[in-house]
């Protein structure tokens, strides 16, 4: 009964960070996205997403982590299928988090409608954007979106 309720912690504490951001799709590849309380195989990310520019698989005592490259775009996953990590660094790749879909080369002013955020710039048009306890990092140049990369709290 105790690993049963440990379980159900553990799961709603994913939940929950994921949630915090008020979407749920938090990446999308031509309008068809991915969340972080789903899990997901090689064969439903191709179906979605075609087939990557590089794939990797290493089997971890948790699961299969596995990391997909597209045009640049890395996303990984870890846990047997769990959303861990994006790196977006062009246009292919839509990013929703606290209710705005933002991609590379939009406006950094974009940031500023997110909803429930907390926005910390670091140094030299890096950003935190902080939802609970989850957070993007969000890179500028130019006034404009550069790079924005996401990795899983655990």
């Amino acid at each position: 009964m105790k690993n049963i309720i440990t379980i159900l912690a553990l799961i709603s504490i994913l939940i929950a960070g994921c949630s915090s951001t008020g979407t749920h799709d938090i990446l999308e590849k031509s309008g068809k996205g991915i969340d972080c309380t789903s899990h997901y195989n090689k064969e439903k990310i191709i179906s979605l997403w075609g087939e990557p520019s590089s794939y990797e698989s290493n089997d971890s005592e948790f699961g299969k982590d596995e990391r997909y490259e597209y045009n640049g775009n890395l996303i990984t996953f870890e846990k047997g299928g769990i959303l861990s990590g994006f790196d977006v660094e062009n246009t292919d790749f839509t990013v929703i988090w606290g209710g705005v879909s933002m991609r590379v080369g939009d406006d950094i002013s974009t940031l500023q409608n997110i909803q429930n955020a907390t926005i910390q710039n670091t140094h030299d048009g890096y950003f935190k954007v902080w939802i609970g306890d989850e957070f993007i990092g969000v890179s500028s140049s130019g006034g404009k979106i550069s790079t924005i990369t996401y990795s899983y709290s655990n």
